[in-house]
């Protein structure tokens, strides 16, 4: 996950992607009936990753309910690929979820 991570950072943004894509998954999130179980620390997207980063108190389940119901949505579409990864503390989990794009045959509009 590191790894990704570091992808990440040294991605260019995509201004015709990112911006929607970090909107899309932002509205999904917000209107999910587990978000209150999560605190949403940030989501970034480049030009072939988003990384979305949560803090909790509930369990992963919760999470990996949320991640697979996306799935559900066009959008997710622009997608191919997901990592999760997470990590508990003193009953606080940290959850990272990375969503790789779909570059072949560029989806979105294309």
């Amino acid at each position: 996950m590191a790894e990704l991570h570091r992808d990440l950072e040294l991605e260019e943004i995509d201004p015709d992607w990112a911006p929607t894509m970090e909107s899309l998954i932002s509205e999904y999130l917000l209107a999910h009936d587990f978000v209150e179980a999560f605190s949403i620390n940030h989501i970034i997207c480049k030009s072939s990753l988003c990384e979305i980063q949560a803090f909790g108190y509930e369990g992963h389940q919760q999470w990996n309910t949320m991640m697979s119901q996306m799935r559900s949505n066009d959008w997710y579409r622009e997608f191919n690929g997901t990592s999760i990864s997470s990590t508990s503390n003193d009953g606080k989990a940290t959850v990272v979820t990375v969503l790789h794009r779909n570059l072949e045959g560029e989806l979105n509009g294309a």
